[in-house]
C-alpha cells in the first residue's frame, strides 16, 4: 500500500500570497512556519506572484494560499532561478 505524501506547507522564510478582500498580500512565513508576516500588498494576482518570486531567495518556495480558513496551499515555485534557467532572461 502506497503511503500518502504529507501536504506541502510553507516553512520558515517561504513566501505566501493570499487574497484578502480585493487585495493580494505577499507574506513571509515566520521562524516556526505557523504564522505569516505581511510584506506587501498588490491589487492583481499576477503582480503579487511576480513580486513573491522576486522575494524568494535560495531554497525558499512560493505558495498560493488556497482558501481562507483552510490549510490548502499550492506550491507555485521551488528554489530561485539561476540566470540560465529563467525563461524571461
Amino acid at each position: 500500500m502506497a503511503r500518502k505524501r504529507p501536504p506541502r506547507q510553507p516553512a520558515a522564510g517561504d513566501i505566501v500570497v493570499m487574497k484578502v478582500a480585493s487585495h493580494f498580500y505577499v507574506c513571509r512565513a515566520t521562524a516556526k512556519g505557523d504564522r505569516l508576516a505581511p510584506l506587501e500588498v498588490e491589487n492583481a494576482l499576477g503582480d503579487a506572484l511576480a513580486r513573491a518570486r522576486e522575494l524568494a531567495t535560495g531554497r525558499q518556495r512560493v505558495f498560493l494560499y488556497g482558501r481562507a480558513g483552510s490549510a490548502d496551499f499550492i506550491e507555485i515555485h521551488s528554489g530561485a532561478f539561476t540566470h540560465g534557467d529563467d525563461p524571461e532572461s
